[in-house]
């Protein structure tokens, strides 16, 4: 607001100013009567305030700025008079007389204040909630409690096998180079002879298996848990191949890689095809090889990897009473690969007993995976070879 006159100045502060109690309905204006002095236009005194002649214009600090946050001053005319200190000095200061100002109420423009607070609920605003029931919503969210739940599971997972590497791996530490070796595939001039090779494939084949239902009971759907234990274990296992790059002891291994990416595979194959789950298992089994300890993952020469199908799968022979109760395996070892030890490998053909069957149709009445029990104790005959099968084996070296 402006307005001009010989007589008065106006002041209206528009806004609630800062240090003030003066509200945005309220304006005053101050009545100011010259009691002496004139102006003589531009450059003819100097003065603290501005003059409404010459320096209608200027908008400083005492004149027409926003003096604080939401307050503006409109300066129209204002009169004064010389000081005497000023006159003793020759020089004119200009000052306002405020004792003779009048206090008079002026319409204010109504401006919509800015809401400056926090928003809080309130039984007749329940659609502004607080903070804290904010908080609580968030804490609530099920796809925020399902994404935790998922990086527990991850976190979980890869702090084992980082715990483990750092223990039985890593232990001579780490230089600080990346290094890679060529370590082969199955010849009988490698290192294990190939087992280790299906170790790699085998253990993130198991490890696909195992996560998917641990991701279910988390809470994701059957499909989000296959894509979830495929990625985590590829992911886990090739960064401990990358480690292996910069370790003293290990190299990284395309071979070992490509394993690992291959057993998940299969692993996220299985999960994904009931039909195929049902009428084949990899699995593992270990006998500790002369002058070894029970090291079911680093003892080569002890572990034999076998591929089963099992005859309940197929509709033609779950009919048949006995038949229904058998399985039929291929496996390989490799022996003897350790120094000083006598080399050779073997493929064996077994036939064993279908546990799972045997369980379902003595405990359960016939039904498979239908408790939680039930469903852990097929994973594990599923996973591994118990001493139920007898086997021919063929040389091959």
């Amino acid at each position: 607001m402006s307005k001009f006159s010989s007589e008065r100045c106006v002041c209206a502060p528009q806004r609630r100013s800062a240090g003030t109690s003066i509200g945005p309905k309220v304006s005053f204006s101050m009545r100011v009567d010259m009691v002496g002095g004139t102006c003589d236009k531009r450059g003819s005194h100097r003065t603290r305030l501005p003059c409404p002649c010459c320096c209608r214009g200027d908008r400083r600090r005492s004149g027409g700025e926003r003096n604080g946050p939401g307050l503006e001053w409109h300066m129209a005319a204002l009169s004064v008079r010389p000081s005497r200190r000023s006159r003793a000095a020759s020089r004119a200061a200009w000052t306002l007389p405020l004792a003779t100002a009048q206090a008079v109420a002026v319409p204010a423009i109504d401006e919509p204040e800015p809401d400056w607070t926090l928003p809080v609920t309130t039984p007749g605003n329940p659609a502004r909630p607080g903070i804290a029931e904010l908080a609580d919503r968030r804490a609530r969210d099920p796809a925020r409690q399902l994404a935790l739940r998922n990086t527990a599971i991850v976190a979980g997972g890869t702090a084992v096998v980082g715990a483990y590497g750092l223990a039985r791996w890593w232990q001579d530490g780490f230089d600080g180079r990346f290094k890679t070796t060529n370590e082969g595939w199955f010849s009988q001039d490698t290192d294990y002879g190939g087992a280790d090779k299906l170790g790699h494939a085998y253990i993130n084949y198991a490890n696909v298996r195992l996560l998917t239902p641990l991701f279910q009971t988390a809470g994701n759907s059957h499909q989000a848990s296959v894509r979830l234990a495929g990625l985590t274990t590829v992911g886990i296992f090739t960064a401990v191949e990358v480690v292996d790059g910069y370790s003293r002891k290990y190299r990284f291994s395309p071979q070992d890689a490509l394993m690992n990416v291959a057993g998940a595979a299969f692993g996220v194959l299985m999960e994904s095809r009931q039909d195929l789950d049902d009428k084949f298992d990899f699995r593992f089994a270990y006998r500790p090889s002369p002058g070894s300890g029970f090291e079911p993952f680093g003892d080569y020469s002890g572990q034999r990897y076998l591929m089963v199908a099992k005859a309940d799968g197929f509709d033609a022979l779950r009919r048949i009473p006995v038949l229904r109760y058998l399985e039929f395996s291929v496996g390989y070892q490799a022996r003897g690969f350790e120094p000083g030890g006598e080399r050779r490998r073997d493929i064996y053909l077994g036939v064993g007993l279908n546990l799972s069957r045997l369980l379902a149709d003595s405990a359960y009445g016939g039904q498979m995976h239908s408790t939680p029990v039930q469903r852990a104790t097929d994973r594990m005959f599923d996973l591994l070879q118990f001493p139920t099968a007898v086997y021919a084996n063929k040389r091959l070296d």
